[in-house]
């Protein structure tokens, strides 16, 4: 729906609203932070179906509720001080495939620019995984550490 007709349907008189047989299967998720607390991650979540995303973004938007999208989410968790899921817990099934997606993309990002634009990680910078964390070779060299 444009906002042009829905500018239009708002000029017009719709008459009480009436109930109708035809239902849209809405998940809602609640958070809260508990024992009463509201904190940055108090609040809902909607879980619509495919091609209902624009009906329900309009109602919403102009019911004034707070829309915000992953970026948005973790920082909010950052700021919490709470673990965002996959992000954050690498040692799960969907932390590392979260992982290699984003190590994907950032290589992909890479090999976009020319090459005298690049940043040369280990000749000049000395780092050896630019686009990866990794955790296991990290662990096994802090046991193997003498203290």
């Amino acid at each position: 729906m444009t906002d042009s007709e829905l500018n239009k349907l708002k000029g017009q008189s719709l008459g009480p609203i009436t109930a109708t047989p035809a239902k849209i299967p809405l998940l809602v998720v609640m958070r809260n932070g508990g024992s009463g607390r509201s904190d940055t991650l108090s609040g809902c979540e909607l879980i619509i179906p495919c091609g209902f995303g624009m009906d329900f973004w309009v109602a919403l938007q102009l019911r004034t509720a707070r829309a915000s999208g992953m970026r948005d989410d973790l920082t909010a968790h950052l700021e919490a001080s709470r673990f965002h899921f996959p992000t954050d817990l690498v040692d799960s099934q969907s932390g590392l495939e979260d992982i290699k997606r984003m190590q994907s993309e950032h290589e992909a990002k890479y090999e976009r620019r020319p090459h005298n634009r690049r940043v040369l990680y280990w000749d000049k910078l000395s780092i050896k995984y630019p686009f990866t964390f990794e955790y296991e070779e990290l662990v096994n060299d802090w046991l193997a550490a003498k203290v």
